[in-house]
């Protein structure tokens, strides 16, 4: 349940499962694996990663099963086909690579926020923020 520790193993690993995806406890983080470039299986639940789960998915990069049968059976078929790795490994270590640097973005309007500016502000990405209050509403701290 921490941050970091798997790093090491989907690094030396073929592809990734994410754990608590099978039962009912929202599935871990499947950034890990992806940002490893490994292709990534998961079960069912994902519920606590869900827009992360989705992303893989449609990228083609993760592939949902629905029990541990077919969780063998996706893993099998994946280890006879590296063209297929390499592909979701590709796509995976790219919707990983999309998400970096918005800790960055999100610091950058809450310190515009609190340090007075106002008005239409644009991030490095274009995305335009609208109605950042320039001062914080009299009564409210």
């Amino acid at each position: 349940d921490r941050l970091g520790v798997l790093a090491n193993l989907y690094a030396a690993a073929d592809m990734g499962f994410v754990g608590g995806s099978l039962v009912r406890e929202g599935g871990h983080n499947p950034l890990e694996p992806a940002a490893r470039g490994k292709p990534i299986l998961f079960g069912p639940d994902m519920s606590d990663f869900a827009s992360i789960a989705d992303a893989l998915l449609k990228a083609g990069a993760a592939v949902c099963v629905p029990d541990s049968e077919s969780l063998a059976a996706g893993m099998l078929r994946l280890m006879k086909d590296p063209k297929t790795v390499e592909a979701m490994g590709l796509a995976a270590h790219r919707v990983a690579s999309e998400g970096r640097g918005a800790v960055e973005k999100i610091l950058r309007v809450v310190a515009a926020h609190l340090t007075g500016e106002n008005g239409v502000s644009e991030d490095d990405s274009g995305v335009k923020m609208t109605g950042v209050a320039s001062k914080p509403t009299e009564g409210r701290s």
